[in-house]
């Protein structure tokens, strides 16, 4: 396969796309856009569409860097507002939750309008109240540029300043009066560090909002507390609390894994349990692993990083041992259905090995090296990294059912120096595993 012709692998990898979507039916809600990173707090800019480029340049050197959007009037802000989804109680998270938080609700909103004798306090109250209607409880700030220079208008009063403000129905610290040079109208440095910095306290206020408001399931179903886990995981990595959000990462893991056990009894628990898609389970806990393990990397170096690492080491292979039998739930009725889900499946756990793989890669903490030189398991995930290529098919082979067999193939005449160091190295791994 590592030799395989262009059209060869193409067919290869559209065979691989007919078996995901069969087996995987919701594998469109993909989440593999939020495994590197944490999700970035989104804001809105509305209004005055030639001060956004400078806002969004502010933005990008702020900590935590925001995703900003960019709408040149409120009706289209309130166009782009996205429509609520229904319950989905056999669901550990609900389609689209969290590309909703991450690319369309913005935490926090700001209608930037021009502020001179002209202006009209009732214009600018009802821009305010469209987007308060479209963006439901987000946190808005109204930001005032007034033209500055010479001929420019007296500063506005304070009384009409505070008539707005009532208008529209904001508390002090959401309306900002700012200057703009020009012309074309352009703010300071101080101006645009001053509205980024009070953007992001608004959001990181809201989404703090948010996870209170994600109360604990009233049910004992462990999909239901595995979702709250999550939602409130990432609210609070949105709100940029690490050490929050990886508790309830961890409290999402440990309901899943009860999940899967439940599923593999019997009794009315089993039947609940045994209603959820596995391939929703499994898309979940890479998440909440994935997460788990990034953050445990990060840790100072020291005694307490060598203990983090053994931690990152051990989610990692309860893991993959918990979803290694699981290819398919309710095992298929016929032997070409079962190839099938083995096949998705093993290239799902090829999956798992590759980003491990790639973690301890970038990691270049002396405590990982140390480590991963030991631990059996690491090195098989390393090996299986660098045959995978990227290519489905051949993640498939080198992960899951059968590793020694696909060894075998990877490792022949044709194989570079160091494919074959590696398929050395994965066979001593395997005899650990």
């Amino acid at each position: 396969l590592c030799a395989a012709q262009p059209g060869q692998r193409a067919a290869s990898l559209r065979r691989q796309s007919a078996l995901t979507a069969r087996f995987f039916p919701m594998s469109s809600d993909c989440l593999d856009d939020y495994h590197a990173a944490p999700p970035s707090p989104l804001l809105a800019l509305v209004g005055m569409p030639h001060l956004h480029g400078a806002l969004q340049a502010a933005a990008a050197a702020a900590e935590p860097k925001p995703r900003v959007l960019s709408f040149a009037s409120d009706g289209a802000y309130v166009e782009a507002q996205p429509v609520p989804s229904g319950e989905a109680a056999n669901l550990v998270l609900k389609p689209g939750w969290l590309h909703k938080h991450t690319h369309c609700i913005a935490g926090a909103a700001a209608l930037l309008a021009s502020w001179d004798d002209s202006t009209s306090a009732t214009g600018v109250a009802a821009q305010i109240g469209a987007i308060r209607n479209a963006s439901g409880r987000s946190r808005l700030l109204l930001v005032l540029v007034q033209a500055s220079g010479e001929a420019s208008p007296a500063p506005p009063s304070e009384e009409r300043i505070a008539a707005l403000r009532r208008a529209c129905d904001l508390e002090p610290r959401s309306l900002l009066v700012v200057s703009a040079d020009g012309p074309p109208p352009s703010l300071d440095a101080a101006s645009l560090a001053r509205g980024v910095k009070v953007l992001l306290e608004a959001a990181a206020a809201y989404y703090r909002d948010e996870a209170r408001r994600a109360r604990p399931p009233k049910a004992t179903a462990p999909q239901l507390a595995a979702r709250h886990h999550t939602k409130r995981a990432v609210f609070a990595e949105l709100s940029h609390e690490p050490v929050l959000a990886q508790r309830h990462w961890q409290l999402a893991a440990e309901q899943l894994r009860e999940l899967v056990r439940l599923a593999a009894g019997s009794g009315a628990e089993a039947d609940v349990a045994s209603s959820v898609p596995l391939h929703e389970v499994k898309r979940v806990a890479e998440l909440a692993v994935r997460r788990i393990c990034a953050y445990g990397m990060t840790a100072p170096q020291g005694a307490a990083a060598a203990s983090r690492h053994a931690e990152v080491f051990d989610v990692f292979r309860r893991h993959v041992r918990l979803f290694q039998p699981l290819a398919q739930q309710p095992p298929p009725v016929d032997a070409r259905g079962a190839a099938a889900a083995g096949h998705v499946h093993s290239g799902w756990m090829g999956k798992q090995h590759r980003w491990f793989a790639k973690l301890l890669e970038e990691s270049d903490a002396p405590a990982v090296a140390a480590a991963a030189a030991e631990e059996a398991s690491c090195r098989a995930a390393l090996a299986l990294g660098t045959l995978a290529h990227g290519d489905v098919e051949t993640q498939a082979l080198c992960a899951g059912l059968d590793l020694p067999s696909a060894l075998d193939g990877v490792g022949g005449g044709g194989a570079s120096a160091r494919q074959r160091e590696c398929v050395a190295s994965a066979r001593a791994a395997l005899v650990g595993c």
